[in-house]
């Protein structure tokens, strides 16, 4: 077994019900650790630096707590916490406790969503086991390599051995748990907002001491999701979503995944619908249907489905351009849906997805990702793309930060800098066509008033002013009475 010296007092001991044993913990390969080897000191703070940590603002279901040379994660999972230690590499450390950084990470059959938050930290070429066969992997990159033989499918007994092998996510079948098996899908999945399920990124950041590196990312994750709130909600859109799946492949309609579908849709100034029948659908403008299907899906299996609808309510009413849409756009060759397999990891795309398809000029050029329009689309699906560069990471490959919509004056009426340009140089054309008519009156009026200004505290009344522009170009003047003018 992945670590024979674990055993079920260890076990009970991280779930908080037995005190920890005082065992020295055999680390496995290691690497980029920031203690080389036999150069340990104790007392030594090796986190003191802020970078080297993270802190969480909408995660709920786990936390981390620094130590000197240890980190304490507790992991909240239907009402349970599950607490262990991560130690880093050539420091002491009490069995039972994961080493890091992790050199290589497995992840069974029941936690493959979490590989796409490994995959987005850039840490894709640790993976050396999938609980999934490659056929079935939406990942090209990850498929690609699997291919060529890492990672490997795993063991079906669960018995995995290599040295390298610091910690695998989830729970295989009929194995007991042990520090290194830490099933996490359920508590990611029980957050209840985009943004608290994409900070999980920060999670597995903890594995690879890459702690600095998740920071500057969910930096720049948050401030586009933030972005596209702040523009759509300035955009006015109140969009009524109903996000509905029929239940377990029953006869009944329910809201799928609907605190995650309600704080998604409230984010981009819209109101979530929530259903329990076809006829709660009339107060819907756009539906997302979320039921698991097969291939061939299309708006006539649609409507087979949700019988009664028809073009009577508000989201099919134009036809071809109805707003029905489906989140498995993107799949494997295989047809394998994506979108609950990697969205988890990038919701400021599943935000831009949902804008686009309300509004599809909101991010000009953006082609969206995993929604696709169930009655222009069809059946039809992108297969996810050939594998072009195996380190490349996910997410999105344009800014989805849209340009800042019509400004509010302060009558509250909406102006568009784009139309005060237009005004402002249309006046500028008018002005010069004036001048060019009265060029010649304007030009004497302002030869007269530099002469004046120049005159204006001079004793005489009498000053000697150009004549006429064609006079002035024979040399010739006149004489006018001209009381002082002061300073003009």
């Amino acid at each position: 077994m992945l670590a024979s010296s674990f055993n079920l007092a260890a076990t009970w001991a991280l779930l908080g019900l037995l005190p920890l044993p005082a065992v020295l913990a055999q680390q496995p390969s290691c690497q980029n650790s920031p203690i080389s080897p036999n150069q340990f000191k104790d007392g030594t703070d090796y986190f003191a630096n802020q970078e080297s940590r993270v802190s969480l603002k909408y995660a709920k279901n786990f936390d981390v707590t620094y130590n000197k040379h240890y980190k304490e994660v507790t992991v909240r999972n239907n009402g349970q916490s599950n607490k262990f230690t991560l130690t880093l590499c050539n420091a002491p450390g009490n069995s039972p406790t994961i080493f890091v950084p992790v050199v290589k990470v497995g992840f069974t059959a029941t936690d493959l969503i979490d590989m796409a938050y490994v995959e987005r930290l850039g840490q894709r070429a640790s993976i050396l086991y999938t609980g999934a066969p490659s056929q079935n992997l939406t990942s090209a990159c990850l498929q690609t390599l699997m291919e060529e033989g890492q990672p490997k499918p795993f063991p079906s007994n669960g018995s995995v051995a290599d040295a390298s092998l610091g910690v695998v996510f989830g729970q295989p079948a009929g194995v007991q748990a042990t520090a290194q098996f830490l099933a996490v899908a359920d508590a990611i999945r029980q957050e209840a907002s985009p943004l608290a399920r994409g900070e999980w990124i920060k999670f597995f950041a903890l594995f690879y001491n890459s702690e600095k590196e998740a920071n500057k990312l969910w930096s720049n994750i948050t401030a586009q999701y933030e972005c596209q709130t702040e523009r759509a909600k300035a955009k006015g859109y109140k969009t009524r979503v109903a996000w509905t799946t029929y239940k377990d492949g029953t006869a009944t309609l329910t809201d799928y995944d609907a605190d995650y579908a309600a704080q998604l849709i409230a984010d981009l100034g819209g109101s979530h619908v929530r259903v329990s029948s076809v006829q709660d659908l009339r107060g819907a403008d756009m539906l997302i249907d979320g039921t698991p299907v097969g291939p061939g899906y299309d708006i006539t299996a649609f409507k087979a489905r949700y019988t009664g609808v028809d073009s009577s309510f508000p989201f099919m009413r134009a036809g071809l351009f109805s707003k029905v849409f489906r989140t498995d756009g993107l799949t494997s060759a295989l047809g394998i849906d994506d979108f609950p397999l990697s969205s988890f990891a990038q919701p400021e795309v599943v935000l831009a997805d949902i804008i686009n398809d309300i509004d599809d000029a909101f991010l000009p050029g953006y082609a969206g990702t995993w929604l696709k329009s169930l009655a222009a689309s069809g059946a039809a699906t992108n297969h996810v793309p050939t594998c072009m560069d195996k380190t490349s990471i996910p997410g999105p490959n344009i800014s989805l930060c849209p340009p800042m919509p019509a400004q509010t004056a302060k009558g509250g009426e909406a102006f568009d800098p784009v139309v005060v340009a237009s005004v402002l140089g249309s006046a500028l054309v008018v002005a010069g066509i004036i001048f060019f008519i009265y060029r010649k009156e304007i030009i004497i009026y302002l030869r007269r008033r530099r002469i004046a200004r120049s005159h204006a505290n001079e004793p005489t009344d009498t000053i000697r002013w150009p004549g006429s522009l064609e006079a002035g170009k024979r040399g010739g003047a006149q004489e006018i009475g001209l009381k002082p003018l002061g300073n003009l």
